[in-house]
């Protein structure tokens, strides 16, 4: 397991571009934390590095489930209530091998994501400091 201490946005980010280096396609990444966390800002921040997209054109697709940014799909779950929803949205058709998932709120649907799924989880200890820690399988 690898971890991170954070004490801002702006270090939250750059941490985001050293979990970018450790993906590779096929790769599907859970990320994990209470809302305000930080979630969305890593995903910015991989989305950029993966891809060189904007980060500020990269926003959590909360109403539309997922963004596509070239070969990486960036997903949001907080709005499925089950692993049903999941499925019959068909969104276990991204799993590929050419692509990178990075799924914002997997808690919403465990039974229906990759068991080979790396896991990072971003908890707060104070207004800006997180502890973000990554488990691979």
């Amino acid at each position: 397991m690898r971890t991170w201490e954070t004490k801002s946005p702006e270090e939250t980010f750059e941490v985001g571009k050293i979990i970018a280096s450790l993906l590779q396609p096929g790769d599907v990444l859970l990320l994990s934390g209470s809302l305000g966390a930080g979630k969305t800002t890593l995903s910015k921040s991989i989305v950029h590095t993966l891809t060189g997209t904007d980060p500020t054109a990269v926003d959590s697709p909360t109403f539309t489930y997922v963004q596509e940014y070239d070969s990486v799909y960036h997903f949001d779950l907080y709005r499925l209530s089950n692993d049903d929803s999941f499925y019959q949205l068909g969104l276990e058709d991204y799993f590929r091998n050419d692509s990178i998932c990075i799924i914002e709120w997997p808690e919403r649907c465990p039974n229906a994501l990759p068991k080979n799924a790396k896991t990072l989880r971003i908890d707060l200890t104070g207004k800006q400091e997180r502890m973000i820690s990554l488990e691979e399988v």
